[in-house]
C-alpha cells in the first residue's frame, strides 16, 4: 500500500494507474499468502506461519 500511495499525486483511488497499481499489489498478497499451499513448498522447504505469527503481523500493520 506504501507504493501506491506514494506514486499517486491525486486521491488513492482517483488516478487510472492507481487502479492498476492497487490491483497487482493485491495480486500480489494474494500469490504470497497463498505460495504456502502450493507444491512448490518442498522445493523451497517453506514452512506454513503460524495463526500467532499472522496475527501479530495484521496487528502491527493496523497500528
Amino acid at each position: 500500500m506504501i507504493v501506491t500511495v506514494i506514486r499517486s499525486r491525486k486521491s488513492l483511488f482517483r488516478s487510472k494507474s492507481e487502479r492498476y497499481l492497487l490491483v497487482a499489489t493485491m495480486l500480489i498478497v494474494v500469490l504470497t499468502l497463498c505460495f504456502p499451499l502450493t507444491p512448490f513448498v518442498e522445493l523451497f522447504e517453506f514452512k506454513p506461519l503460524l495463526i500467532k505469527v499472522i496475527l501479530i503481523i495484521v496487528a502491527i500493520i493496523r497500528l
